[in-house]
């Protein structure tokens, strides 16, 4: 049959019928349903089928241009880069990469294939046979020349795209570090990390869940002199862990929603709100993908202790702030001292640049709040100066009303620390000579 057409085999009777597709249609699976998918055989009208299929016509100029502007359209539903891994786009690819206005991510998405491609043919295997593997190498050292030609692009590839044993390929050979391999992939990184130590904080004495349950307020004394009354007020809690503060804030009054890129904290959150009876939201989704997923805005947005260094683009965090803030809304951001980041975790020397660096990539054992828990995560993360931070929420239309610094912890979650007052912890040896905290208050206008 020419042309481009759905077939579609009859459970019943095993007959095939054919349907007639446009080249667009048969690219981008765009089927009119109701006169293919659920059209009855035509020959018994049994509904019922156990096979469809169509030919797919090559990637061509005319089909890219269509898909290269509508972020809707996909030559495949699953794993399109790997479908457009073939060296007989090459030419077509690179002009689009390079020459188009087409959107940003279908360039990541060509880029990504080629990458593909590379580390398809790149080393000899096993399955091939000699001459199949020197066409393979052929087609590696092909592409090789213009991937090193684009390194500044393929590093900024999203990692969802570009797979972590793919670059670790690609990246020696261009000429990035391996590291930055693994920095593209924070993110599922540190998912697995926070999602594996959540069940050990929960049962841990630092987060005390029996006081918890009974009604203490996690919230600190730092945080609270800057939010004032919360009654009736809609709170948007950024990187809540399993939402201990989060449900504190509904019940002081707020309408709280609590948003953290852990699987399993937030099901623990959604756990003890229901247990409590308390109405608090809980969202999985990390903070960058927060406004695809929530169009709200909010009297107060808060985080704090222990989170934006888990964030490579202070900037881009404090636009998510901004975004979800109303007019007059107020910022509160507790967090611990970039200067405490700088140390070793024995604070005996000085080991981290104070401003954001490159991503610091660590083997963890144990976690803060259970130092001898059987864990073993490795973790990726940034320090970031409080100049790119406030720099971050100025740019971003936000007016600092208050700041602060601290030469205590309102918690005991390193190493080497004494509690010289209830509730207030510093490193034995250093005393009160370097900060450990500082808050922020700023308002919307």
């Amino acid at each position: 049959m020419e042309g481009y057409y759905l077939y579609k085999k009859c459970a019943q009777c095993d007959n095939t019928d054919y349907f007639v597709l446009t080249k667009v249609q048969a690219a981008f699976g765009q089927y009119p349903v109701a006169d293919t998918i659920k059209a009855p055989c035509s020959s018994c009208g049994s509904v019922k089928f156990f096979a469809t299929g169509s030919n797919q016509p090559d990637a061509d100029k005319e089909l890219l241009d269509i898909w290269g502007y509508d972020e809707s359209l996909h030559f495949s539903d699953q794993d399109e880069e790997i479908i457009l891994a073939d060296i007989k786009y090459l030419n077509l690819f690179l002009d689009a990469i390079d020459n188009s206005s087409y959107l940003q991510l279908k360039k990541d998405g060509l880029l990504a294939a080629l990458c593909i491609l590379y580390y398809d043919n790149a080393a000899n295997s096993e399955e091939y046979t000699d001459k199949d593997n020197a066409l393979r190498k052929a087609i590696a050292d092909a592409v090789l020349p213009y991937l090193k030609q684009r390194e500044a692009l393929i590093k900024n590839i999203p990692g969802w795209m570009l797979w972590e044993y793919i670059t670790d390929i690609v990246y020696p050979a261009i000429g990035l570090p391996l590291n930055m391999s693994k920095e593209k992939h924070y993110l599922i990184t540190n998912q697995l990390a926070w999602d594996a130590k959540t069940a050990h904080h929960v049962a841990s004495d630092f987060y005390d869940m029996p006081g918890f349950l009974a009604g203490k307020n996690t919230l600190n004394q730092i945080e609270l002199e800057l939010l004032g009354d919360v009654r009736g007020k809609t709170v948007l809690h950024l990187q809540c862990h399993f939402g201990q503060d989060t449900l504190s804030f509904s019940r002081m009054g707020a309408i709280a929603t609590g948003v953290d890129f852990s699987e399993a904290a937030v099901d623990k959150g959604r756990e003890l709100a229901a247990q409590l009876g308390l109405d608090t939201k809980f969202i999985c989704c990390d903070v960058y993908s927060l406004p695809d997923v929530l169009n709200q805005q909010f009297d107060i947005v808060f985080t704090s202790y222990g989170t934006i260094g888990w964030l490579p683009d202070v900037d881009k965090w404090a636009a998510v702030v901004s975004k979800f803030l109303k007019p007059d809304g107020k910022f509160v951001f507790a967090e611990f001292h970039p200067v405490i980041w700088m140390f070793d975790n024995d604070f005996t020397k000085v080991t981290y640049n104070y401003f954001k660096d490159e991503a610091i990539i660590e083997e963890e054992t144990g976690t803060y709040a259970e130092k001898e828990a059987d864990l073993r995560n490795e973790t990726i993360s940034w320090n970031h100066s409080i100049s790119e931070v406030l720099g971050g929420l100025l740019n971003h239309g936000l007016t600092l009303e208050k700041f602060n610094e601290y030469d205590y912890s309102p918690y005991s979650c390193f190493s080497h620390l004494e509690e010289f007052e209830p509730g207030k912890f510093r490193v034995k040896h250093l005393g009160n000579n370097i900060p450990m905290v500082y808050s922020i208050l700023a308002t919307k206008k």
